[in-house]
């Protein structure tokens, strides 16, 4: 969960939640990470094909 300041010059803070499937089961751990040739997501199981 990350703060948010305002930009009206409040100090009220606001936090957001946010969560993030894949496939309707797998949560994102992680999102958005920047590499070199991709963005990267972390999810916490192993995505598998269905056969």
């Amino acid at each position: 969960m990350a703060p948010i300041r305002p930009s009206e010059g409040s100090e009220d803070m606001v936090y957001i939640r946010t969560s993030f499937t894949v496939n309707g089961a797998s949560m994102v751990i992680c999102g958005n990470v920047q590499t070199a040739n991709a963005i990267v997501y972390i999810v916490d199981t192993v995505l598998m094909p269905k056969a």
